[in-house]
């Protein structure tokens, strides 16, 4: 049995395990045709991949009454004695090295268990057999290679560049001797650090205000942070211009003189 892809049986195991008939709901007839070893941790273990080995791995044979097909199914058995399907993320380490070439035809075998006892196997999981033949007939993508002194200044310009902020909307160039992105929000970081560390209370420029038409300090530091957005924040906080809006135009009318 050492053309198999799996460990060969130990009288105890096969004593144990050969022909159990394992619950199901379907009304199907599911038994055990090629025993394993039972893990030392649950088929739901977390570190499942670190206890099991191909000696863990149970085949198992499936009938259906009135079906003339067979169905066989890898299965792993816990030491709560629960049983589950191999999972497919797993069947490399349980059939490693495995490849299609030396995959019987139909991925069928016939192997003698016992003297009197002959069975057809499936090689490998039904399902890792389609894998590889997938893989095998894939057509492969052709290889683009880039020159290499353009990848170089690709990659310059992408560390070498700084961001230098918004300029003014439309403009494809940056508004010139500005304070760059970069440098404000590390700015406005190393500030909101100290406050917290400084258990500073910081004013509400909005403070006693519920009107901003009626508030001229009001006015004047919403349009420092009207300011701010438009040239630093309008993407992330998602207001760029998509419709027309006219929310609350006497405010405008206040403020737009200001913003320029």
């Amino acid at each position: 049995m050492s053309e198999f892809s799996l460990p060969a049986l130990e009288q105890d195991q096969f004593s144990t395990y050969y022909g159990r008939t394992l619950d199901r709901s379907d009304g199907a007839s599911e038994s055990v045709v090629y025993p394993g070893v039972q893990l030392k941790c649950s088929t739901k273990s977390r570190q499942l991949k670190k206890h099991i080995q191909p000696r863990n791995v149970f085949i198992t044979k499936i009938e259906r009454e009135g079906e003339d097909e067979v169905e066989y199914s890898h299965k792993l058995y816990g030491n709560d004695n629960q049983w589950t399907v191999l999972p497919k993320r797993l069947y490399s380490v349980c059939f490693p090295k495995i490849h299609l070439g030396s995959i019987p035809e139909n991925n069928r075998i016939t192997l003698q268990l016992t003297d009197n006892i002959y069975c057809v196997l499936p090689y490998v999981p039904d399902e890792f057999y389609k894998q590889k033949q997938q893989k095998a007939h894939r057509p492969s993508k052709p290889v683009t290679r880039r020159n290499k002194r353009a990848r170089v200044s690709s990659e310059e310009s992408a560390t070498e560049q700084p961001y230098n902020g918004w300029g003014v909307y439309g403009m494809s160039v940056p508004e010139p001797n500005t304070i760059s992105k970069e440098n404000l929000m590390n700015e406005l970081r190393s500030i909101m650090d100290e406050i917290h560390r400084s258990s500073v209370a910081v004013k509400n420029p909005f403070s006693g205000c519920d009107d901003l038409n009626k508030s001229e300090d009001a006015k004047t530091a919403l349009t420092t942070i009207a300011q701010f957005v438009y040239h630093y924040a309008r993407e992330e906080l998602r207001m760029q211009p998509v419709r027309q809006t006219h929310s609350n135009e006497p405010l405008w009318d206040n403020i737009k003189d200001t913003l320029h």
